[in-house]
This record gives structure tokens, sequence and C-alpha cells, in this order.
């Protein structure tokens, strides 16, 4: 009862940033000095000035809650962002989310609002040192995570901001990071998905996942859905099949013999080449942040738009759930 209390004062006193429709919501993972540390940051995008750097989870919730309580309530939504390798370097994230701001927040049919993004150090030049950092920091993020999960639902009754849902994109080696976070998770005694939507986009994640990792097929039952996108012109995922001869979910798909979950499904973007940006169109990689077509079936995944007039698919494996968006030829 007396946290119950204290959580009402923080958001008393917190600040409402509801004003701008700019602010965004960063989780900063150091593991400077061999010890890893969670810091926070809110940043109004309009107005540097009234950025602020909360002491502690329970500080970035109660702002971030204040700051949705007072926007509109169809257009009022979080987004988690999980980055891939290298997503942390400042460049690179600031250009991807300047990417994703165009496409998930400033598009007319998004009742998106804000992303809160994690950022984990995968950003040294190796791929082998980002991985074993990442398993490495894995538990404490999953701790943090449960931790996250459970405060986000409080705070969402406390805030009576009871319409609010949690979806959650991750990108190519990040999506590792979710499947650590997922099998760490005891959701055993849990009645019912803390998580709405799960997007896993150009999974770097072996494609008999399914079969080998039975924690993570089993507690993506925390989630109402979950849509994978692969693409088999993903060139950066194909290194993997060329070197290690082991391919990749978002490069190929589930193996033969995976068993999916009822509420998995894969959606097959091999056909989309719409990329705005030359690197993207060669890499195939990215199409989450840089194809219009493909993010707009994230969005209609994302904001429950069942028609699909825009981005067709077609049923490719009814079995696994599989389905190709069909693009026009001049796309």
């Amino acid at each position: 009862m007396k946290y119950f209390f204290t959580c009402l004062i923080l958001f008393s006193l917190s600040v409402a940033y509801g004003q701008s429709q700019r602010i965004q919501y960063n989780v900063i993972v150091n593991n400077d000095d061999d010890k890893l540390q969670f810091d926070y940051e809110v940043v109004d995008l309009d107005d540097k000035s009234k950025s602020t750097t909360p002491r502690n989870i329970d500080e970035f919730l109660v702002a971030f809650f204040n700051d949705i309580s007072i926007l509109p309530a169809d257009k009022n939504q979080p987004l988690f962002y999980i980055h891939g390798m290298w997503g942390g370097k400042k460049f690179a994230f600031n250009r991807t989310y300047k990417m994703m701001e165009a496409l998930y927040l400033e598009n007319e049919a998004t009742d998106i609002a804000r992303i809160i993004s994690i950022k984990w150090p995968g950003n040294n030049m190796e791929y082998k040192v980002n991985k074993a950092t990442l398993y490495e920091i894995a538990p404490e993020v999953t701790e943090w995570f449960s931790n996250f999960l459970l405060k986000f639902h409080m705070y969402k009754y406390v805030s009576k901001s009871y319409n609010i849902s949690l979806d959650i994109l991750a990108h190519s080696l990040g999506t590792e990071l979710t499947k650590e976070i997922l099998c760490g998770i005891n959701y055993d005694n849990l009645e019912y998905p803390l998580i709405d939507n799960l997007i896993l986009a150009s999974p770097d994640l072996v494609t008999d996942v399914f079969e080998t990792t039975p924690c993570f097929t089993k507690n993506l039952c925390m989630t109402n859905e979950t849509h994978i996108y692969f693409s088999e012109r993903d060139l950066t995922l194909g290194v993997s099949n060329n070197l290690n001869k082991i391919d990749r979910l978002g490069r190929a798909g589930p193996s033969e013999k995976s068993s999916i979950p009822t509420n998995v499904c894969f959606i097959d973007v091999s056909d989309v080449k719409d990329e705005t940006n030359f690197s993207d169109l060669m890499t195939g990689h990215s199409s989450f942040r840089a194809s219009p077509i493909v993010s707009q079936d994230i969005l209609e995944v994302l904001t429950e738009q069942k028609q699909h007039d825009r981005v067709p698919r077609s049923l490719m494996n009814s079995e696994k759930r599989i389905y190709k968006l069909v693009v026009d030829e001049d796309q």
C-alpha cells in the first residue's frame, strides 16, 4: 500500500510532456566497468531544454503515462523498439528513429504516439563480439524487462489509461535479445498476455528456433499475436548462410519441421522492393523502416486493421501460417 501511494505522489509531481508532439523515450543499457547500468532519458525533440533524465524506471514510466494521458484516445499508443547490431550508435539510431517517426508516428492511419527504445551495447565492429555481449547481458536485461512489464501494467491502471497496450518491434540481432528475454521470463502464473503485438523484423535467429528452443515457443503466449517478417533477398542475413552454412529465420523462414504456435504467423516480403534509399534496397534487411509497403503492413497489424486492403496477402502455407505480400510489378 505504501508503494501504491508513492506512485500517486510521483504522478502528482511529474511534468506533463503532452504539449509537444515529439517526445522520445530511451532506456540506455551501459556495461562500463563490467557492471550493467540502466539509464533513462525523455527527449523533447521540439525543445531539448525540456528533456529530462529520470533517475529510475518509476520516474520514467510516470513521465510516460503523464504524457500520454493528455493525448487523444485514438492516438496515444506506445511502440517498444529493440534495435539490431550497430543500432545503438548515435547516427544509426537517429537515422532509424527519424524513418520510424515518419512511417509509424506521422502516418494518418496510426494510433501510435510514442516510441520507447532500449539501446543495448551491440555496437562493436565484430558480430561475434556483439553476440557474446548479448548473451552476457541477457540475464540482467531480462530481469529489468520483467520489472518493466509489471510496472508498465501497474502504472497503466494507476493512471486509468485502460486502453493502452504494449507492442514490441525487434530488428535483426535485437530479435536474439528478445528471444533470450522471453526465455528468461517466468510466465506460468500470469493469466493473460502482457504484450499485445510482437513484430520480429528480419530476425537473426536460426530457422529451427521453434524446434530447438522450446522456452521461446512456449513464452510467445505472452503475446496476443506475433508476426515474423522475412525476405529471401536479405543479403545481410545471407552472409550467415554463405559463410557458416547456417540459414537465418529472417531470410529463409521457418524450418520444415517447425511447429508454429497458433498466435504466430510469418510474412514473406521477398517481392517488396520499394525501399526509399539505395543501401536498404540492396541489402533487403531493413524493410520495417525503409519500405512504405512493409511498414504499412506492420502498421495494420499494430493498429489491428484486419482488412489488409492496401497491402494484400497471399496464404502460402496454412500449416505454418506463412503469408506473402502481393505487390505490383511497378511498385
